[in-house]
């Protein structure tokens, strides 16, 4: 079937439907997410440095999401809202190549299924309502897949290159986007050799089509860093590698040593963080419940390494939980399976259920799962909804208020400094955790002396804050140091008090 009959037909009312309820879902959770956090910061001021044609700092976080969201703020006149629109209209268009690959690679029922566990997936709702280059990273790695199986199946050069293409713009979104470009160019010579070389030999026709998605990737790949070149004098490829290798090496210089602990600590934490139990299980009940053959062998394969390509690097560096949140679209196609066997094995085997059309045992097994999940993830709709960090955008919007002259300087979190207007100050650490998390290591007066060396304006204290042991007495606190002046203090936010620095 042609990619054009596929949106002329009953499959494009599928994905109306699909991609209204994602957008819907996103769109209301995000008006709960009113405040930026972490990384956030970098990839707006790059955003900004962008548009104005300024870009020399903040260069980890120039990419192409920082480019997408300079250009949407044209249209918004707000950088915030411009970065999260951008989040969730990636997050809510995934469910186009989702739906396609899983029909293409198994069938409609399968495609409908992962698409709904992905609507409703906790993890994947969260970080649509963000700012950040996470739902756009995996629209463009499963468009990447999408397009290489299409290529594949269809023989066409011009998918394979725009799988390239795909591959290439999620690189130029993410440094560990380049794996992804390796291994769909390995995937592909693999399938190839697999599907049509009885004798495994690379026909000149094989080896055209593996250099169209080569040419693909390299186009958007030497695009982007030579934009990155000109804006920063560095390439991006090399620095990140190398910051996140420092790191690395900070816990434990030798590479084995360190690639099995990483790994034991992904496979045993953050991986069930991301896929609780039952979704494994049920995922593990598709795989396994039929002997498979060639076709699905090659079918298997696509979803194998769309899953495996960060999880067996991931561990030769510190990795975070939101690093792996690429392989759960990928992960719930293999649930979908499960869903599908159990319903088959369930109709089959209790007499009472053959009567009952299958499709009502799917969607009762499909919700179940959803509500397990849900109820698993409960921390994530309560932080969605909760909006913790409200208090840091209220201390920011303080200080830029209360400021008099041209721009402070401000000690403590960066997100205060981001609404605040001012220069961050960075908090000085000598201690790093096993899972990649800081400790400052310095007592209160150290960080006192380095505050003064810094000619910091602005002290801000929070209970989250890295050096809160240090000076939490002052939440509570009524004598400070002598330069200190107690400014914001509100009831309303009894978890954050701002200091400023009498000179």
């Amino acid at each position: 079937m042609k990619l054009s009959n596929c949106l002329t037909n009953s499959y494009n009312r599928h994905i109306s439907f699909l991609f209204l309820g994602a957008l819907i879902i996103r769109v209301y959770f995000g008006s709960y997410n009113t405040v930026i956090e972490g990384d956030s910061i970098g990839y707006l001021s790059s955003a900004k440095d962008f548009v104005n044609f300024r870009f020399m700092g903040n260069q980890p976080y120039f990419c192409l999401y920082s480019v997408i969201v300079g250009l949407a703020n044209i249209v918004v006149h707000n950088f915030e809202k411009a970065g999260q629109i951008t989040s969730i209209i990636a997050s809510s268009l995934t469910v186009i190549p989702l739906y396609f690959l899983s029909y293409r690679l198994f069938n409609t029922s399968i495609a409908v299924i992962a698409c709904i566990l992905f609507i409703f997936e906790p993890t994947l709702i969260d970080y649509a309502t963000k700012i950040g280059t996470e739902s756009l990273y995996h629209l463009l790695v499963a468009t990447a897949f999408c397009t290489l199986v299409y290529g594949i199946q269809s023989s066409k050069a011009r998918y394979l290159f725009f799988a390239g293409l795909f591959s290439g713009c999620a690189y130029a979104t993410r440094t560990e986007g380049l794996l992804y470009g390796i291994s769909i160019i390995f995937l592909a010579i693999a399938i190839i050799l697999l599907k049509e070389n009885p004798q495994y030999s690379l026909s000149f026709n094989s080896i055209n089509r593996i250099f169209y998605i080569a040419c693909g990737f390299i186009t958007i790949a030497l695009a982007f860093q030579t934009v990155y070149f000109f804006y920063t004098g560095e390439l991006s490829i090399l620095r990140k590698s190398s910051l996140a290798f420092q790191m690395a090496n900070y816990i434990s210089p030798n590479l084995f040593i360190r690639y099995l602990k990483n790994a034991f600590y992904l496979f045993t934490q953050q991986i069930p963080d991301v896929l609780p139990y039952p979704i494994m299980i049920i995922a593990g009940v598709g795989l396994f419940r039929k002997a498979w053959d060639k076709k699905d062998l090659i079918k298997y394969t696509f979803i194998f390494v769309a899953i495996f390509t960060p999880l067996l690097t991931l561990p030769l560096v510190l990795s975070v939980t939101r690093h792996i949140t690429v392989i759960l679209p990928f992960f719930l196609i293999l649930a979908s399976i499960g869903i599908l066997e159990i319903s088959e094995w369930l109709v089959s085997s209790i007499n009472k259920l053959q009567h009952i059309r299958r499709t009502i045992v799917i969607t009762g097994i499909t919700a179940s799962l959803l509500v397990i999940m849900s109820v698993m993830k409960m921390d994530i709709w309560v932080g969605m909804i909760k909006d913790d960090e409200a208090e840091f955008k209220a201390a920011g919007q303080f200080i830029k208020n209360h400021t008099t002259w041209q721009k402070s300087k401000v000690f403590g979190i960066g997100i205060v400094s981001y609404y605040a207007e001012a220069e961050n100050v960075d908090i000085p650490f000598k201690i790093l955790l096993s899972d990649g998390r800081t400790q400052t290591g310095y007592s209160a007066e150290e960080l006192l002396n380095y505050i003064k060396e810094k000619d910091v304006d602005y002290l801000v204290v929070s209970e989250r804050c890295l050096f809160s042991e240090q000076f939490r007495y002052l939440l509570t606190s009524t004598t400070f140091p002598d330069n200190f002046k107690l400014v914001f203090a509100k009831d309303s936010y009894p978890h954050i008090r701002v200091f400023e620095i009498v000179k």
